[in-house]
């Protein structure tokens, strides 16, 4: 962070109000596309356009707190740290997506046993349940 000279000390204090007026400035222009209506871009109320325009001003905004609240702008040891952090945060949340979606194209499915919501149709359902309550039975004998 910046020293104890006045001159440091009054250029900070100036970063920090201008970072205050961009995030009012920011929380105003989010709350006028919400409410105004020729701010209202897509289709009529909330669309993915709004969400997308909303999610960049909101990272416009957390950008200038981690960089001047949070000192990454002015700290020395401290940003490897937080970058290593940020980005393997970033790397895990991508890994569990991934395992997530790989869900959708290798379902877990058990022998004999139908997968909830199956595309078969009834009859061929009902026989495989009939086959699969027979065999229980005659295991069991």
């Amino acid at each position: 962070m910046a020293g104890n000279s006045p001159e440091e000390i009054k250029k900070v204090k100036n970063a920090f109000l201008i970072v205050a007026l961009i995030l009012a400035a920011c929380t105003l222009l989010t709350v006028a596309v919400a409410v105004v209506p020729q701010l209202d871009f897509g289709a009529h109320g909330f669309s993915t356009a709004d969400a997308v325009i909303g999610l960049a001003i909101a990272t416009f905004k957390a950008s200038c707190v981690a960089l001047i609240f949070m000192h990454l702008k002015f700290g020395k040891w401290e940003k490897p740290v937080i970058l290593w952090s940020f980005f393997g945060s970033l790397f895990f949340a991508a890994v569990m997506i991934g395992l997530i979606a790989l869900a959708d194209f290798n379902p877990i499915t058990f022998k004999g046993v139908l997968p909830y919501g199956s595309d078969l149709p009834e009859t061929q359902v009902e026989k495989a349940y009939d086959t699969s309550v027979h065999t229980l039975e005659t295991e069991h004998e």
